[in-house]
């Protein structure tokens, strides 16, 4: 039986939900504002994410009657944190799935998840350009194909500023 969704990222099987998605799957994330557009720039994210997530587990699967919408309860630790959250899938008619919202909480721990996440994420993309990256956030976006933890940093933190400017204000402002 081909791996579902669900035993795919429980086993960190990357290849085999790569499989899963179309080419040009969207994902909302909770952290960044605009959408990751394409399979590769999906896969970085979730392989970022399986390295912060800790006793990651899925709790309880709910699918709509049409078999179209899926939605993944799950539960993990963010370093002293409980974190809870859900994977909505839309399955397009020939079984791939081509949207994959995120959703997280409670905040404390979503906030803890963000701040390792972006690390996360450096270090996933730095030994390489982001395949599709994200449409445009430079808030998650810190790209290039090469740089240390230290400049990561360095560049988190004005990208950090930018988007609080902009998450309170709704407009491209920096402090």
């Amino acid at each position: 039986m081909p791996p579902t969704f669900r035993t795919a990222v429980e086993a960190h099987d990357f290849d085999a939900v790569s499989e899963l998605f179309t080419d040009d799957i969207r994902m909302r994330s909770p952290i960044a504002r605009r959408i990751y557009r394409g399979r590769a720039a999906v896969i970085d994210v979730l392989r970022a994410v399986s390295t912060v997530f800790e006793e990651f587990t899925y709790e309880h699967e709910i699918s709509s009657s049409s078999g179209d919408d899926h939605v993944l309860l799950f539960s993990a630790r963010v370093g002293d944190f409980e974190i809870q959250g859900c994977d909505l899938l839309h399955y397009r008619d020939d079984g791939l799935i081509d949207q994959l919202t995120v959703m997280l909480r409670p905040l404390k721990a979503v906030l803890a998840f963000e701040e390792r996440i972006r690390l996360a994420y450096a270090r996933t993309v730095s030994t390489r350009q982001p395949a599709a990256c994200v449409s445009g956030d430079p808030a998650i976006n810190i790209g290039g194909s090469s740089s240390s933890d230290a400049g990561a940093t360095s560049r988190l933190t004005n990208v950090g500023k930018y988007r609080a400017a902009n998450d309170i204000h709704g407009e491209a402002t920096r402090e």
